[in-house]
């Protein structure tokens, strides 16, 4: 299995309040991207491991459909 570098996105995990500086990764000389938070499985975490985004988007997914819902009624 190859890893294509452009596709592939690094996701830093660090629990402290000042992050230590980790250097960026290179697979064949192309650097991959670093990202503060991912979608992965229909999840979306970010990097202090809290699902704060993915409540979020959930409540706004759910809020569109009950104004729908009363807007029909």
């Amino acid at each position: 299995m190859k890893i294509h570098p452009t596709k592939t996105k690094e996701l830093l995990i660090c629990f402290a309040k000042e992050p230590t500086q980790v250097p960026h990764i290179t697979i064949n000389g192309s650097p991959v991207d670093r990202v503060h938070e991912v979608k992965l499985k229909g999840v979306i975490i970010n990097d202090k491991l809290t699902w704060n985004e993915h409540i979020d988007k959930l409540n706004k997914k759910a809020s569109s459909k009950v104004y729908f819902l009363s807007q029909l009624r």
